[in-house]
């Protein structure tokens, strides 16, 4: 099947199934520049910089964080931090395993480049692995709380980068092609495009637009723009636990939540409400609260 971000079937079937666990978390306070080598380690490191400046130099090349900003560091990756003297910042590291030895999931999709996922949330995914993590001393149990908060940290990174277009799959199509398909993503719930319109903003024929669509996509323009609607939904009932399923489906598109429920399903084999609470396994009531805790201060 076609790669198409988020939306990429065997990526989704891959994590539902993939055991995540978090190896460790830490943070640095800004103090004194420094020079750190990192070894090659067997997990992800997810940097998170509060403020300030962090170089990380890769075998890649070298990649500023800017405060807010966000990088995934792959495993089996030698690297080396340059602190700046304001530099504060948060590193969670996981590591995510497959029943028969599958790849990891993270590879065909993990951002390329540093990304900038949304604040508040980010914020309150890594407050909850903080406090957690702390708690582990002296309450074992605070482990459960761990993966749905790091769960919560990796998509809202994969969908800045996938929004922002940095990402492996990003090199399947033209710059403009894929400028003009996240547009369309975003603006739905402002104004649903039509072929012809994304055409016009183009600047070529709808059966031009159409074929480079599929040829890049793997589908027609409007099938597509759907699909990566729905992943696009499916990311924020799981992230975004206070927000009703109805304004979720009003955010990308359908005016009528009966139509969104019928075309998630079709997509992902389950209802939406069903959909959420895969976030919040009920062998897990620890991480039922922390989700609770969340959601109440989302709404706040």
């Amino acid at each position: 099947m076609p790669t198409s971000g988020l939306a990429h079937e065997p990526w989704q079937i891959a994590w539902q199934r993939s055991a995540l666990a978090v190896v460790t978390v830490s943070s640095a306070d800004p103090g004194g520049g420094r020079r750190v080598p990192r070894p090659r380690r067997e997990h992800w490191n997810l940097y998170l910089l509060r403020s300030g400046v962090l170089d990380l130099e890769l075998a890649s090349g070298r990649h500023r964080l800017t405060a807010g900003e966000a990088l995934l560091v792959a495993p089996g990756t030698a690297f080396t931090e340059f602190v700046r003297r304001d530099a504060a910042y948060v590193v969670v590291d996981v590591r995510l395993s497959q029943a028969g030895g599958g790849p990891d999931p993270l590879l065909s999709i993990a951002p390329t480049a540093p990304v900038r996922p949304e604040p508040r949330a980010a914020a309150a995914a890594v407050a909850e692995l903080e406090a957690a993590w702390r708690r582990i001393p002296d309450d074992p149990s605070a482990r459960l709380d761990l993966r749905p908060a790091a769960e919560r940290l990796i998509l809202l990174v994969l969908r800045a980068g996938w929004m922002a277009g940095v990402h492996p799959v990003a090199a399947r199509g033209p710059d403009w092609l894929l400028r003009l398909r996240q547009e369309a993503v975003r603006e739905v719930h402002r104004r649903p495009r039509t072929v012809a319109e994304l055409a016009t903003r183009a600047g070529c024929s709808a059966s031009r637009l159409a074929h480079l669509w599929r040829r890049h996509f793997g589908a027609g323009i409007m099938a597509d723009l759907r699909r990566e609607r729905l992943t696009e939904a499916a990311a924020q009932l799981q992230t975004d636990q206070g927000m009703p399923v109805s304004r979720v489906a009003e955010r990308w598109g359908w005016t009528d939540p009966r139509h969104f429920s019928r075309d998630f399903r079709r997509r992902f084999g389950t209802p939406p409400s069903r959909w959420r609470l895969r976030a919040l396994p009920a062998a897990q009531p620890a991480a039922e609260r922390a989700w609770r805790r969340y959601s109440a201060g989302v709404q706040a």
